[in-house]
């Protein structure tokens, strides 16, 4: 059994805030019956647009502007002296350079940010150093790499590719697959997390017998159609990124490919759903919440609303509503307390039971779940959701949708 120690993960990302509310002021006839204060910031840093990689994701942005919007409606956020402040939210895309992703922390820093909220980067070593030194918690990053699920300053509210990637192979398996293939991009990251899927996969007693690589600027695939079909492959992981989901959902239905395959939301975007409504029908996801199709849960219904109100052609995908969520949780923390980073840090760790209206089992912050040979020591959920593509659209495989965990 390969050590768990020798897995690292591929997407991190960050959120951190630092502004201290406003004292009460008397009233005045230019006020309403609540004092306001000055406004709160909170910023968001990531991936959104990387055009090396021919992949944009304004929704997971969007979505922490989508939940701002709708606090800011209805009346701002209300600090320990009932003073109001309107939150503001500060975008930091890194373009996947970490330069870039340093600096998005250190602006963070410097603007005084309340928290940092749905992270969305792979870069998380550039990151958190910075937000530790400071004291800035980061709520809702993509759960993908080392220091997101390491940090002190991290509250992940997914298992994120951990989870996803340990479920994928046992969800292969029981579709009856025995032998699968992983195609993969040619990232870094993405390679370390390989001695993840072996570790599934064992669990799950399938073998893994392709390991395909897809360069990140190749247009066409058909080497690795080729290679992820070979050996008697009868299962697919499909983790690429960008044109090239598409470009491989495509070949393998050229290649007469028929077996079950398994990929994850943040891969399948509203275009190639469209695009590829035929080829894609069947297809599994692992997801880390309830698809945005469950509008049975209360906090779909939410996210919605708050997407459509603010831009209703934002795609509704997995990493949106792990941003949204972000900035609700963010919401819940603050309120009532004086707003500044470091009491939002601490009324963080004392979060022992937070109700997520539906889209996690109940969060406990107080306490990491502990995962049997997983030095993975800030793990407060670690479901995920299974789901298929039908007529173009992603709905649960049960309904309601049920929270499973794949490293029981």
């Amino acid at each position: 059994m390969r050590s768990m120690r020798r897995v690292a993960f591929v997407v991190a990302a960050l959120s951190a805030g630092l502004l201290v509310a406003a004292p009460v002021a008397a009233a005045d006839s230019q006020r309403g019956q609540q004092d306001e204060g000055d406004p709160i910031t909170i910023m968001t840093i990531g991936e959104f647009d990387v055009a090396a990689a021919g992949s944009s994701n304004p929704e997971v942005s969007g979505a922490v502007e989508a939940r701002a919007e709708a606090i800011n409606e209805a009346g701002g956020i209300e600090d320990a002296s009932g003073v109001t402040h309107e939150l503001r939210v500060e975008v930091c895309n890194t373009d996947n350079d970490p330069n870039q992703a340093e600096q998005c922390a250190r602006d963070a820093v410097e603007q005084g940010v309340a928290a940092v909220v749905g992270n969305f980067t792979a870069l998380g070593s550039s990151v958190y150093p910075i937000l530790e030194e400071a004291g800035i918690a980061s709520i809702g990053p993509t759960a993908s790499e080392p220091t997101t699920l390491s940090s002190p300053v991290s509250f992940a509210l997914q298992s994120g590719i951990p989870g996803i990637f340990f479920e994928m192979p046992r969800l292969l398996a029981e579709q009856g697959a025995t032998r699968i293939s992983l195609v993969y991009p040619d990232l870094p990251a993405a390679a370390q997390a390989v001695p993840l899927v072996g570790l599934a996969a064992d669990a799950a007693g399938v073998e893994v017998v392709n390991e395909v690589v897809v360069p990140l600027d190749t247009a066409d695939i058909a080497p690795q159609i080729a290679a992820a079909t070979a050996n008697d492959a009868d299962g697919i992981m499909g983790v690429v990124i960008g044109d090239q989901t598409a470009r491989l959902v495509q070949g393998l239905d050229q290649a007469g490919y028929d077996d079950p395959l398994v990929t994850a939301s943040a891969f399948l975007t509203p275009q190639i759903l469209d695009e590829l409504e035929d080829e894609l029908d069947g297809t599994y996801i692992v997801l880390s919440y309830p698809p945005a199709s469950a509008k049975g849960v209360p906090g779909v219904k939410a996210f919605n609303k708050d997407m459509k109100a603010f831009d209703k052609d934002l795609a509704r995908t997995d990493s949106a509503m792990n941003s949204w969520l972000a900035t609700w949780v963010f919401e819940q923390v603050a309120t009532g307390i004086e707003i500044d980073a470091a009491n939002v840090l601490a009324a963080l760790n004392e979060t022992a039971a937070l109700d997520t209206m539906g889209l996690t089992p109940t969060l406990n912050f107080t306490q990491p779940v502990e995962l049997a040979s997983f030095p993975l020591p800030r793990v407060f959920n670690p479901t995920v959701v299974n789901a298929r593509v039908k007529n173009g659209r992603i709905v649960s495989l049960e309904k309601p949708p049920e929270f499973v965990n794949p490293f029981e």
